[in-house]
């Protein structure tokens, strides 16, 4: 049995969290593989699930600090073409500039996500922390109407940090000046969020729609994000 604390920061991860990146991600690149008159050649379904392999092993060289965001960008197109027979680097380029422009401006969030976030906004102060690059993210809070909700955006390429990192947690902790036991991170990802507040001496939210077991126990595990709403 968990013992309840009284928070006063929520710390939320924003990608497959929050904001769907799955549907919003396939939907862009089917508008790209139409754009660029691939579609007959490609089937979405198959891009989407090659590019999500090669976009998680790029965002983990950007994570371990081996690739840059300009290079993260790029690369995961050039990787996902060449695996079709496509090995154009110009294509992947305008895959990659239009991604960037278009996936953001898409609207798609998780189920409860509104409802969820309209309940605590008035219970406690809400962040994003994220290892999402800040321009995009902004404009993805925005466009899915999420932005009403959030006080501060703590973004990777902002802090100079990304989660796991504890030095991550740390800068928005300080920049809010709060003390760590007041301080609740939530979020899908079992080892960057979960993993990295764990080693940091934050409670932690697991959201776990993927049913992967944690590296840690969590001091909370739900399946949806309307499940706060039982503990906080």
């Amino acid at each position: 049995m968990v013992m309840r604390r009284v928070y006063q920061c929520l710390l939320f991860d924003l990608d497959r969290t929050l904001w769907d990146a799955e549907r919003n991600t396939f939907e862009t690149l089917a508008w790209l593989l139409d754009k660029y008159h691939l579609s007959e050649k490609i089937q979405a379904k198959d891009f989407y699930l090659i590019f999500d392999k090669n976009n998680d092993a790029v965002w983990e060289e950007y994570i371990a600090g081996t690739t840059t965001k300009e290079e993260l960008r790029l690369k995961r197109f050039v990787k996902t073409l060449s695996y079709f027979g496509v090995d154009d680097v110009s294509l992947a380029s305008a895959f990659s500039s239009d991604f960037t422009v278009f996936c953001p401006s898409m609207p798609h969030v998780l189920e409860g996500v509104h409802e969820t976030l309209e309940y605590l906004r008035s219970r406690y102060v809400l962040c994003i922390l994220t290892n999402g690059f800040a321009d995009v993210q902004k404009r993805k809070l925005e466009s899915s109407k999420l932005d009403q909700y959030f006080m501060k955006i703590f973004a990777s390429d902002q802090t100079g940090y990304t989660k796991p990192d504890a030095r991550m947690f740390h800068y928005a902790v300080t920049s809010l000046r709060v003390k760590k036991d007041v301080v609740l991170m939530i979020g899908d990802d079992e080892k960057v969020d979960i993993e990295g507040a764990y080693r940091y001496g934050i409670d932690q939210v697991y959201l776990d729609v993927r049913n992967i077991p944690p590296p840690v126990t969590p001091t909370y595990h739900i399946h949806n994000i309307s499940q706060l709403k039982d503990f906080l």
